[in-house]
């Protein structure tokens, strides 16, 4: 997992040790993307407790920058890769991290019977209209096959997994895959693995491995699925989810600061922006967007290093500039400390 953070690259990976006998996460960071420099001082960052859900150690970690720290969303596995869940933890640093262990494991796998009852793994997150997506990949026990799941959360820490109620087979009475493998005879038809969701104007696409039986790794391919995004009106085939969205301007973190901080707020829509910086007399000092922004949510960078300590206040304005429309307007207040 790799994000690109005030210039700097930074990735966290899945390392595993015979002389431990478990998975752990490490750290590393780069100027470039190609040359990278392991965290010998603190690596592993993060290693498995004696819980039986990740007693065997975890894969697939999934990050993002938040609120002043980092969260993330990894697979946990049970002894002998028996089976899996998926857990959280947050990071001020992105190397000291705190698994949540009262919620964990956030996301469980299914009941038995169910087309997620043996493991999850492979997330991604996205936090998109205020609200957190994951997609996952499941399977069931005693079968090689995989899909692709979704579920939703208000906090990241308690999801509700895609469930079509018109669904009737014991396998999805619980939740419904999202994207499914493919029919006898085609590329994809024995399982999927989770790959990379982007959000691109109204349309998430989804990059995602397939497998032929018998299942093999020279059999596999990549493929691509699309599913119309409006706040969110249905998923790859599935039936209809309605997420409520609203404007939202949210705390700079962190604050006080010295000299940067970051300014985040959330869209429902597609619409002209405004972001701009006022010191304590109301004078302007800095304009951090001034342009049409797609719908989801932004963070700009704000960096105080030219300006004295003391109060400053940003102001976020939404609508067309030439007719003054006033969609929203909201501002708040930040200490410059140095």
């Amino acid at each position: 997992m790799v994000i690109r953070e005030n210039g700097q690259y930074k990735m966290w990976y899945r390392g595993w040790s015979p002389y431990n006998d478990f998975d752990a996460f490490g750290y590393a960071t780069s100027s470039d993307g190609i040359n990278w420099t392991k965290d010998t001082l603190n690596n592993p960052v993060m290693v498995p407790s004696s819980d039986a859900w990740q007693a065997y150690g975890f894969t697939s970690p999934h990050v993002l920058p938040f609120e002043g720290g980092y969260k993330m969303w990894y697979t946990g596995w049970t002894a002998n890769w028996s089976s899996s869940n998926i857990g959280y933890a947050t990071s001020d640093d992105g190397i000291t991290w705190t698994p949540d262990t009262v919620n964990n494991p956030v996301l469980t796998k299914g009941s038995t019977g169910q087309w997620d009852d043996r493991h999850l793994e492979f997330n991604q997150v996205l936090f998109i209209d205020n609200v957190y997506h994951m997609w996952y990949t499941g399977a069931r026990s005693g079968e090689s096959q995989s899909q692709t799941g979704w579920a939703t959360s208000a906090d990241g820490i308690h999801w509700n997994k895609h469930n079509d109620t018109t669904t009737t087979s014991t396998l999805y009475l619980d939740s419904d895959p999202v994207l499914g493998r493919g029919s006898t005879g085609q590329w994809d038809e024995d399982r999927l693995s989770q790959g990379t969701v982007m959000l691109e104007d109204d349309t998430l696409r989804m990059w995602y491995s397939g497998f032929r039986q018998p299942y093999a790794e020279n059999l596999q391919s990549i493929g691509h699925a699309t599913a119309p995004y409006e706040g969110i009106t249905g998923l790859f085939e599935f039936g209809d989810v309605v997420v409520p969205g609203d404007y939202v301007l949210r705390q700079n973190y962190p604050n006080p600061f010295n000299p940067v901080t970051k300014i985040e707020f959330t869209l429902p829509k597609s619409e002209y922006v405004e972001l701009k910086v006022y010191n304590i007399l109301g004078k302007e000092v800095a304009t951090l967007v001034s342009k049409n922004l797609n719908h989801g949510n932004h963070i700009y960078q704000f960096d105080g290093s030219m300006l004295a300590s003391g109060i400053y206040y940003y102001k976020i304005e939404v609508g067309d500039p030439a007719r003054r429309t006033g969609q929203f307007q909201d501002v708040k207040k930040m200490i410059l400390i140095k």
